[in-house]
């Protein structure tokens, strides 16, 4: 498990997440296709995964973005 910076990832969730009025945390699981790196989606979790500790840019801690004011 890694965490991946991939365009084609964002826009996917995105997607989902405005057609399906989505809102909290929410988990998108891509798996990448060994030959051609190709993202698919295997799985929406209406929670926090286990990647959710881990730090963003400059810092950022995931959940902290979600409870400072």
């Amino acid at each position: 498990m890694r965490l991946i910076d991939s365009c084609e990832m964002s826009i996917v969730a995105e997607k989902i997440v405005r057609r399906l009025h989505l809102s909290g945390l929410i988990g998108f699981d891509f798996m990448l296709e060994e030959q051609t790196g190709n993202p698919y989606l295997i799985e929406v979790n209406p929670r926090a995964t286990q990647v959710g500790h881990l730090t963003l840019a400059q810092g950022a801690i995931f959940p902290r973005l979600f409870t400072q004011p």
